[in-house]
């Protein structure tokens, strides 16, 4: 049969083009907001920013709500080396065989058979289908498709991929909206960007592609950025330039030598775009190496190089290896807020504000606590840090030192109070080598031997 179609060039693919499967192939419009969730994501993972966002009903979960419902007036139109009709029960059904052409408005698809239920409105197309919408430019594959001419659906199903400028997503099953531009991708879903990938259950595009949703068993990877995101869901905003991740989300951000990780948990983790701002929410937990930090909500600002650490915020680090007979020793900080100043992903700053204190405890070699445990507290404390080691810390606002240490073979407690307006302690591979109190100084202070 040859008609006006005949003139729309065939686009088709070798066996080469398909390793292993046959494709349908559309083309939607950019997915800009898949590859900017991808992009945003990345952003908290650096210091695990949550904030929580409400789940609603969607219309992404009933593709065919998320649109009108129009009796369309444009015919549909085909193309085939070889057609037949026949009249089954009340229904006339068309078949095509051979380079197989369907165009409705915008809409061209091609496979090596379809069948035109009249009544029903629909095309169900086989083998090397692929198909265009013009008006986007995004393009499908799959094994199989169907066509839905009154709501311009399409159903796809069997080795389902999408394709535009940006990246590649696959599943094993798919729905496209033409007038909506949004689609809905079930059954091991995979979206690749660049150095990016994202897997999924199922991920789907809302209000004309500006939002996407990636849910079940969510892992995004970045190569370039060295990191990992898992959780039970992603959504990101195109529009209000927000991200939100929630179903017990993991980030972990390995160093340039792939050893060394920081892994971020907490309820929920967000981002916020233009104020190149995350945010962590709800039983934040850090940790790196022999360090952890725990709160209630956590705040990256990412042009700062800052890290807010708020609401019951507490950091714990231990020292020394029983292996080499070190001192063993467990260091926690805590107050209002912890402040964490970053250079390339390492602390270089560490401040903290209202009722700060910090407190070293001498522990046995089994880990469990001694009575040996000194601290320090003001309206606040500032620790300068080199290549990861502390080099200063002043204490400020009525500060208060307290210094205990078992000595002799009788472990005889000795201990040293001290207050001042500012206490500055200066360190030295990790050891205190120098003392200096000012400001209404009483007590005494010396360096006892251990």
């Amino acid at each position: 049969m040859k008609n006006e179609l005949s003139r729309i060039p065939y686009r088709t693919r070798t066996d080469a083009d398909r390793p292993g499967f046959s494709h349908v192939f559309i083309r939607v419009p950019p997915c800009s907001s898949v590859s900017n969730c991808l992009c945003l994501t990345i952003l908290f993972l650096l210091i695990g920013n949550v904030f929580g966002m409400p789940d609603g009903p969607s219309e992404a979960g009933n593709p065919q709500a998320a649109i009108p419902n129009p009796q369309s007036k444009e015919e549909i139109r085909f193309s085939a080396d070889v057609t037949e009709g026949a009249r089954i029960g009340e229904h006339l059904v068309k078949t095509y065989k051979g380079n197989v052409i369907v165009a409705h408005g915008g809409t061209i698809l091609h496979a090596d058979e379809a069948t035109y239920v009249q009544s029903e409105k629909k095309v169900l197309l086989r083998g090397h289908v692929s198909a265009v919408d013009s008006s986007s430019g995004r393009s499908l594959y799959a094994d199989e498709a169907t066509y839905f001419q009154v709501d311009e659906k399409v159903a796809l199903w069997g080795h389902v991929s999408v394709e535009d400028s940006l990246g590649r997503i696959t599943s094993n099953r798919m729905t496209y909206l033409v007038p909506s531009k949004e689609l809905a991708a079930q059954e091991h879903v995979v979206a690749t960007y660049g150095k990016q990938t994202l897997k999924a259950e199922q991920l789907r595009t809302r209000r004309e592609g500006k939002t996407i949703v990636a849910e079940g068993r969510v892992e995004l990877v970045d190569k370039e950025n060295r990191l990992i995101l898992t959780g039970g869901r992603i959504e990101y905003d195109e529009r209000a330039k927000f991200g939100i991740a929630t179903g017990s989300p993991k980030v972990i951000r390995r160093d340039a030598s792939g050893e060394g990780s920081i892994t971020i948990t907490a309820d929920t983790m967000a981002v916020h775009t233009e104020e190149n701002k995350t945010v962590a929410v709800g039983n934040v937990h850090l940790v790196k190496d022999r360090l952890e930090a725990f709160c209630d909500s956590a705040a990256y600002f990412q042009q700062e190089g800052k890290a807010l650490l708020r609401i019951g915020p507490r950091a714990v680090q231990r020292t020394g290896d029983p292996e080499k007979n070190d001192v063993l020793r467990k260091n926690e900080l805590i107050g209002d807020t912890i402040e964490l100043t970053l250079k390339d992903d390492v602390p270089v700053e560490v401040a903290v504000f209202g009722e700060a204190r910090a407190t070293t405890t001498t522990l046995d070699a089994s880990g469990a606590e001694t009575p040996d445990k000194s601290f320090l507290k003001g309206r606040s404390i500032t620790m300068k840090l080199k290549a990861e080691k502390l080099e200063e810390m002043v204490v400020s606002g009525n500060a208060i030192s307290h210094y205990r240490t078992s000595q002799g073979e009788k472990k005889q407690p000795a201990e040293n109070d001290a207050t001042g307006d500012r206490i500055v302690l200066f360190f030295d591979g990790g050891s205190i080598t120098r003392v200096r109190i000012e400001g209404g100084v009483l007590g005494t202070y010396y360096f006892a031997s251990e």
